[in-house]
This record gives C-alpha cells, structure tokens and sequence, in this order.
C-alpha cells in the first residue's frame, strides 16, 4: 500500500487539506496581517502604547522599528517582530480588539468634531432659527455669550477673519462636553 495520502478514495478534499494544515497561501495572509499590525505598532507613539501590556521583548522590537527608516533593514526587522507575534495569539487578538477600540473612538470623536463645526456654520449662517434649535437641544448654555460670539462671527466673516468663528467653535465644544 502506498503511503500518498491522495490514494484514499473516501477522503475529500476537505479533510485532506485539513490533515496537510492551512495552504501556503493561508499563512502568506496571516503573515503579511502581522506584518501589518507590527507595522501600526510601530507608528503609534507611547502613549497609544502604554495602555496595552506588552511582553518586555515586544517593546524592545517596537523600539527598534520606531527608530529605523524604511529600508531593507526595517522589513528584516518587522518580519522577525511578526514571528514574535505569531508566537501569541491571544495576545494578538486583545492587541487587535484594543486597536479595533481605539480606532471606533476615533471616529466617533471626529465625527463629534464634525457635527460641532455644523453648528458652529449653521448658528452663522442660519441665524435665530438654528439658535432656537440649538438652545432647544442645550438649555443649560449661556445664552447671552453665544449670542455675542455668534453675532461678532458674522460680523467677522464679512471681513474675511475667523478669530470668534474659532472662539465659537470652542465655546460650544467646552459646552458639549460639559453638559
């Protein structure tokens, strides 16, 4: 009897693959997705670092990517940091649902971001109806200072000058975040 594992007419394919492991191409995948991560690990500063625990040898690799320009040297490197990477997958997964988290709060901060600056464009250039509506949904906010600061802003803008747009902006993010 032959040892080829093929010979065996009631095997699929299926169970074939599965008995061989992932294909070449599957860890390709899962080795350029490492890559990728050491990659971003490497971008991001201290700080972004800091909340997540990384094993000692870990921080020291980032280290080094950190400090390195692209080059030959710097792919050498993140393709060891990814093998170091591959060793611990569940650390990876936490790793990736903290980014994952990091990156959903982004977004929501700018979208705040956003939805500030269109108030801040709507109470210029909508005038009371927009205010209404903004007092409306923030009745705790000085009213009397956001009138003026909406009123110096269209003066402003006529002029071309954007000093109280911009104090009109932080006013209403100091106000949105306090009440």
């Amino acid at each position: 009897m032959s040892s080829n594992r093929h010979s065996d007419p009631h095997l699929d394919e299926q169970e074939i693959s599965s008995e061989e492991g992932p294909s070449k191409s599957a860890l390709k995948r899962e080795m350029k997705s490492l890559q990728d991560l050491g990659h971003k690990l490497a971008e991001l500063g201290a700080a972004k670092l800091s909340p997540i625990e990384f094993p000692e040898s870990w921080l020291d690799q980032i280290s080094i990517l950190q400090k390195l320009k692209p080059s030959a040297a710097r792919n050498r490197q993140l393709r060891h940091f990814s093998k170091l990477l591959k060793s611990e997958p569940e650390l990876v997964e936490q790793i990736r649902d903290k980014l994952a988290e990091d990156s959903a709060t982004r977004r929501m901060e700018i979208q705040a971001h956003h939805q500030l600056e269109q108030w801040r464009d709507r109470l210029i250039l909508d005038g009371d109806r927009a205010l209404t509506e903004y007092l409306d949904k923030h009745p705790r906010i000085d009213r009397q200072q956001l009138r003026q600061l909406i009123r110096k802003s269209r003066e402003e803008q006529q002029a071309g000058a954007t000093t109280f747009a911009r104090r009109l902006f932080r006013f209403l993010r100091d106000h949105s975040e306090t009440g």
